[in-house]
This record gives C-alpha cells, structure tokens and sequence, in this order.
C-alpha cells in the first residue's frame, strides 16, 4: 500500500505578516504621539469629535423630522422656503448648524405638493 502524504498544519497564508504590520503600526503610532505637541493633538481631536458629532446630528435629521433648537450639543436653526415649478411646490428647509466658531448648512427636500 501507498504510504500516506502528511501535510503540515502550517499554512503560509500571510498571517504573520498582518500581525507584523499591525506591531509596525502601533510602534510608528507611539513614536509620532511622543512628538505630536500635546497642543495639536487635542485641537485635532476636537476637530475629529466637533465631525462626528456633525455626521451624527445630520444622520439624525434626515431620518426625523424634529423641532429641536439643539442636538448632540450642537445648536440648529431651521428655515424654510417655498419653490414652484410647474403646478408644484415644493418646499425647501435650510439648516445652519453651529458650535463656537465652527459652522455647517446644508438643505433638504421637505413636501412636494400638487397644485391643481
């Protein structure tokens, strides 16, 4: 009978590697926060939470309509403004997003209506 071919349980499939990339990473991560000046990275990280909070606040409006004056620590005003095209109006609703000195607007669609 034909002896039976093991084959070795260890795969070369890059896995090694990743976990060498990752160890790199967090090595080269460590040496560029020790000379980051403590200044930049707090204004940066301000920055990075004053966009997420934004991302969540937008996600929030556009899935609700809501009558808030603030939301996620972030003040709203909201407008609106009517356009007619055709036997429609639509009607158009701005928001001005503000905390300090950073400021977002943006618009959206509200109700189309017919008019006959």
């Amino acid at each position: 009978m034909y002896r039976a071919e093991r084959r070795s349980l260890r795969r070369n499939d890059g896995s090694l590697s990743l976990g060498l990339l990752i160890a790199l990473l967090f090595v080269a991560a460590a040496m560029t926060s020790m000379m980051t000046p403590l200044s930049l990275a707090t204004s940066a990280f301000r920055e990075c939470l004053w966009e997420f909070r934004l991302a969540i606040t937008l996600k929030s409006i556009y899935l609700s309509d809501f009558e808030e004056v603030e939301m996620n620590g972030l003040k709203i005003e909201k407008s609106s403004r009517s356009v007619f095209s055709d036997k429609t109006e639509i009607e158009i609703i701005h928001y001005h997003i503000t905390e300090g000195s950073n400021s977002f607007d943006f618009e959206k669609v509200g109700k189309i209506t017919n008019i006959s």
